[in-house]
């Protein structure tokens, strides 16, 4: 630059020793004591060696807390002030503690599972009581069991026993000729349980006509072991002469008797006297 002296920069830090040195002689001149704390200390930093030193700082710092991070699985900031084998006893201890909490988390947990579980149960057991038993619902629901039913209930449809008798015949006679307006029968069960005779068909020797004469409500149902007999009116009657029956004091009748279903029960022919 114009007007002014280039100072270069070592020239310029020799400069600056000079005048220390200057003064401190000028101090020692003028009859002050000096003392080794008034000495002058120079200290020379070289920052590439203090960056080399933390870089060695970080790394063992790195080394260490990745061997804890590999035993405990954790970054733990916290040890104790001391050397390497102090710290190293921190660190084990630090993992017994851990190992003992860890232990004692666990149990602690599987105690709470076990008091949870046996809560559960316990108000599952209160509820189930509370409900009514299932074996209870189930003898509501059974049905009563089922009794056989007495002989005398018991219905027959194969006919072996049943007997029919003819016991008299009324008649209307008109001189010339009659009219059987009704019979009197006689019916014996000797089955092992009840008939239901329904209907009966009449017929007179001598004609082809076949009467149908229903059964009276109380002729309907014969328990076993029974003999009931009942006076039946012939519908509309059955007309006869003595021209077509022959002799009116012996004329054979027949009278077959059958069920709902049309199956015969039983039958007879009985000759009564036809004679007004």
């Amino acid at each position: 630059m114009k007007g002014k002296d280039i100072v270069w920069p070592g020239e310029k830090k020799k400069a600056s020793m000079a005048k220390k040195r200057v003064v401190t002689s000028s101090s020692v001149g003028s009859g002050t004591k000096s003392s080794k704390l008034d000495k002058e200390i120079n200290l020379t930093i070289k920052p590439k060696q203090i960056l080399r030193v933390f870089a060695f700082v970080i790394l063992l710092m790195g080394v260490f807390f990745l061997g804890r991070f590999s035993v405990s699985g954790d970054f733990d900031l916290s040890f104790a002030t001391g050397n390497l084998g102090g710290l190293a006893t921190a660190d084990n201890n630090a993992l017994e503690v851990n190992a003992d909490v860890k232990s004692g988390i666990d149990s602690g947990s599987e105690a709470k599972l076990d008091v949870a579980k046996e809560d559960v149960k316990a108000e599952a057991k209160e509820e189930t009581k509370e409900e009514p038993k299932k074996e209870e619902v189930k003898e509501a629901v059974k049905e009563e069991p089922k009794v056989e039913a007495p002989e005398n209930d018991i219905l027959i449809t194969d006919y072996n026993n049943v007997v029919l008798a003819l016991d008299k015949a009324n008649v209307k006679w008109m001189e010339t000729w009659g009219k059987i307006q009704s019979i009197e029968i006689s019916l014996k069960n000797g089955e092992r349980g009840r008939v239901e005779p329904s209907y009966m068909i009449m017929n007179v020797r001598g004609y082809d006509l076949e009467k149908r004469i229903p059964l009276p409500s109380g002729l309907k149902t014969v328990k076993r072991g029974t003999t009931l007999k009942a006076k039946i009116t012939v519908p509309s009657g059955f007309a006869y002469s003595e021209l077509t029956a022959g002799n009116l004091g012996s004329v054979p009748i027949t009278l077959v008797m059958y069920d709902a279903g049309g199956k015969e029960m039983a039958t007879l022919e009985k000759a009564v006297s036809l004679m007004g």
